[in-house]
């Protein structure tokens, strides 16, 4: 199934290259212990026909978008693992059908530009951090939040900026560049999706 799992993710390369170093190991990892479970709780079987296992639970595209974008990721892992799901199921509906599901195609983008923007994220956090990046845009906390939003549950999300906002205080930041970034951050928090 790793094998299977790589095969995916080269055919799909380009929707893997907003991924950073991180979310890849997590995919890894991810797929592994799914690949574990599965051999501890039942023969192999082809995963189109078993109807225990992830990918036959996420068949129906329109449950998984709905599902999938629904402010339930407490993790970037959840978010991760859901991406997993929408591209091996896209995968698995191209071959059988020939076609793509639009809301599909609509959730694969949502979960991509949501881990891009956590990729992006830590980038900043991280040039903060050494000193190279003195300032922090509102654009870019716009773009980055407002990505981010639709999959995340609110303690998680509240949790990203939190994390951003101590970098940009305890590297004295502009206190009008930090309440502009977090007046932006409350607008997409309390913004209906």
């Amino acid at each position: 199934r790793t094998k299977a799992m790589m095969e995916i993710i080269e055919s799909f390369e380009s929707d893997f290259k907003c991924l950073n170093r991180r979310q890849i190991r997590m995919m890894r990892v991810i797929a592994d212990s799914e690949l574990a479970r599965r051999n501890q709780s039942a023969p192999e079987v082809d995963p189109a026909q078993n109807e225990g296992c992830l990918w036959r639970k996420a068949m129906d595209p329109a449950k998984l978008a709905r599902d999938t974008v629904s402010r339930k990721a407490n993790a970037e892992e959840v978010v991760v693992s859901s991406f997993m799901v929408v591209i091996a199921t896209k995968a698995q509906l191209r071959t059988k059908t020939g076609r793509v599901n639009l809301r599909l195609q609509a959730t694969q983008y949502i979960l991509r530009y949501a881990l891009q923007a956590i990729s992006l994220l830590d980038s900043i956090k991280e040039a903060i951090e050494n000193g190279s990046q003195k300032k922090v845009e509102v654009d870019t906390v716009d773009f980055v939040f407002t990505s981010i939003r639709p999959v995340c549950t609110d303690l998680f999300y509240l949790h990203l900026w939190k994390e951003l906002k101590e970098a940009m205080m305890k590297h004295k930041f502009s206190a009008i560049d930090i309440e502009a970034s977090d007046r932006k951050c409350q607008t997409i928090f309390n913004t209906p999706q």
